[in-house]
Formats: structure tokens, sequence, C-alpha cells
């Protein structure tokens, strides 16, 4: 990759899949998470795995969720208007560098495709060819049960998989989130009624 890059071109995708499975380590990193949000998604920002919480905050039923179309077709993400509109083209240009890694990856031209038939938002923000790396960013959400939900979000590159990442999801200071998690914690613990 560095020869590449000294030769001023782009480096060949990296070749191979992990695939879908989940290692016991990263396993037992999201669960140790707590009450904190934790997913794990491939490098098509689909799913693989989450924890509790993550399950609790997204409404995840099982994995195959795909984040990017989750933040523009989910109405959970929709109903905070301001912060999905500041946010949105941040998220296009960061999935946009993410592909650029892969030019002409199927998996990829999958989920733009599907993506911009279901929304025009997207597929206006995709045609403005914005790249941005991606970032500790602000994601906001709005549960039926906890209320308005702000997070800062870490995205951490496994080392021994590469296409795989950890996106830790941490209550944002001063928005009363930490408490709403341990409130929806709470319930979801309580024997049924």
């Amino acid at each position: 990759g560095h020869l590449y890059v000294l030769a001023g071109l782009n480096p060949p995708c990296r070749a191979g899949d992990s695939g879908t499975d989940v290692t016991a380590e990263t396993r037992n990193l999201l669960d140790a998470w707590g009450t904190r949000p934790a997913v794990l998604r491939d490098r098509y920002w689909t799913v693989l795995a989450y924890n509790d919480a993550a399950r609790a905050v997204f409404d995840y039923d099982g994995p195959g969720h795909n984040c990017l179309i989750t933040y523009f077709t989910n109405p959970r993400y929709l109903a905070m208007k301001q912060v999905w509109a500041h946010g949105a083209p941040a998220v296009v240009a960061a999935y946009r560098a993410d592909s650029a890694t892969c030019p002409g990856d199927p998996g990829f031209d999958a989920v733009v495709t599907e993506l911009a038939k279901r929304s025009p938002e997207f597929a206006a923000l995709w045609a403005r060819h914005d790249v941005g790396a991606a970032a500790q960013a602000i994601n906001a959400l709005h549960h039926p049960h906890a209320g308005e939900l702000h997070f800062d979000t870490t995205t951490l590159t496994l080392a021994d998989r590469p296409d795989q990442h950890v996106v830790l999801y941490n209550p944002r200071p001063d928005t009363g989130t930490a408490d709403a998690l341990d409130r929806l914690h709470r319930l979801r613990l309580a024997p049924p009624a």
C-alpha cells in the first residue's frame, strides 16, 4: 500500500473479506460497553453484531441492518429533523470515502443503489460527490420510550480484521442521554406487568 501511495496511485482494495463471523473477543468488547450501544459492522456498514443496549436504542431484531440505510430511513433518526439534516452530508461523505477504498465493489454499489431508490435526500447528497473521512461524530435519534438520545460516536477498525469496525456510542454530556439509557435499561429488566 505504501508503494502505491508513493507512486501517487490508489492501493488495490484489501483482498479478502473476513466474513460475518464475530470473534469471542469482539463479542466481549461489545457486551462490556454495558448500557451504552456498541455495534460491529462490515466494510459496507452492514451490522454483524451488537450489544443489548444497541438492540433497545436502534430497535435491532437481528443482524443485517445497514447503518447508512438505517440513518436515511429509520423514523427514530428522521424525527430529529435539524440534527439529522446537519449530520446527513457528513454521513454520506464518510460512506463515499469508505467506498473509494474499493472502486467498483458491488457491495458498496448495491447499498447506494438501494438507498437512492428509497431516499431522495440520500440520492441528492450522493450526487454531490463529497468525500470526508470518518471521524468522531455526534449521533442523535428519538426513542419512543427514552426520548431524545444524543451520542458521541467513535469508530474503531479491528487490527486483525480491517474490514470490520466497532462503533461505540457514548452518551453526550449534558443531554440527559446517560440517564435516559439507565431508565431504558431498567425498563427492559423489569418483570412484565
